[in-house]
């Protein structure tokens, strides 16, 4: 995915997922997310290999992996590395869809 994509201008929510292949903590973040994805409307989720995308994670200055950051007209409303629960990430998608 190219930064431009990104842009303020874009107008749907968006949640990037970003996570490593090797990561065991990311498959199971990534089946509480498809969970949550399913009770929920009005966001995009984008999948991302950090791996090979150097320019996503010098752009948000990702720290580890999994990370769930979520944007608001190309904006961050929030970045956060742990998904406690499938409970803890819809509510940070809520909390995105209502402001």
């Amino acid at each position: 995915m190219k930064l431009v994509e990104l842009r303020e201008e874009f107008t749907e929510n968006i949640l990037i997922f970003g996570y490593t292949t090797n990561c065991g903590t990311c498959k199971f973040a990534e089946k509480m997310l498809d969970i949550v994805v399913e009770s929920v409307s009005n966001i995009k989720v984008v999948k991302i290999n950090l791996s090979m995308s150097n320019e996503i994670v010098n752009h948000y200055e990702i720290k580890s992996s999994p990370v769930f950051i979520l944007l608001k007209h190309g904006k961050i409303f929030d970045i956060f590395y742990a998904a406690h629960s499938v409970m803890n990430i819809y509510e940070k998608i809520s909390a995105l869809l209502s402001s």
